[in-house]
């Protein structure tokens, strides 16, 4: 199957909105990043409204707990997304630590068995997917993210394959009643970074929100339509 990306991938700085969204009914925060010039394109899941701006949109995604959605300014329409269901992938988005962290030092989202399905990785300029990154687990595949936010919008980390590990099991060898105390290395999952489709039209918008559970202080961030 041909991957979902930007060919080559594109940066996002340029491009990103990021402030908080306080739903009236019931009372709760949501922080959000909006790309404008980009989409979520070829979701498995997903549910369109017609809305009149994309804060709006944002209001529908969050309404309906749906994490992802896209907003088409030309006719008006909310696309309502989420990941497929996958098995030993999980989907990570850090927030923006600047808008919530917990206490505890944890700055991420994480939909557990979900993927983007051959979408949205990091292409080079043959089409190609680059390289994914080691990670130990999903918080550490979600810090790499957060700390190359210019590339990676989102990510999808592949849990550690047993049957692949360079650790697999061996008959045991003269010496191993030795080294049974000895701490063996944890294998390694893969981290693969996300963004969305770059279209070079300002009236799209691809957006990601997630759930601030305690009061911020932060003020609002403004998104134009």
């Amino acid at each position: 199957m041909q991957n979902i990306g930007n060919v080559p991938y594109a940066s996002l700085s340029q491009y990103t909105s990021v402030g908080v969204f306080h739903a009236p009914h019931p009372p709760s925060s949501h922080g959000y990043k909006i790309y404008q010039s980009f989409d979520w394109i070829g979701f498995t899941d997903s549910w369109a409204s017609h809305t009149t701006s994309v804060q709006s949109c944002l209001a529908l995604s969050i309404l309906g707990d749906w994490e992802f959605f896209s907003y088409h300014t030309s006719n008006t329409t909310c696309f309502l997304k989420r990941p497929a269901p996958a098995t030993g992938i999980d989907v990570v988005f850090p927030t923006d630590t600047q808008l919530w962290c917990e206490p505890n030092g944890i700055c991420w989202n994480q939909i557990d068995a979900s993927d983007f399905k051959n979408a949205f990785d990091l292409l080079d300029s043959n089409g190609d997917i680059l390289p994914a990154h080691a990670a130990s687990n999903a918080g550490d595949c979600a810090r790499q993210c957060s700390a190359n936010q210019e590339l990676c919008a989102a990510a999808s980390y592949q849990e550690p394959n047993s049957s692949l590990s360079s650790y697999e099991s061996r008959p045991p060898v003269k010496g191993d009643e030795v080294n049974d105390a000895t701490p063996q290395p944890t294998p390694l999952g893969k981290c693969f970074f996300k963004q969305p489709i770059f279209v070079g039209d300002a009236s799209v918008y691809a957006g990601v929100n997630w759930y601030i559970p305690f009061p911020t202080e932060t003020s609002v961030s403004s998104v134009s339509d």
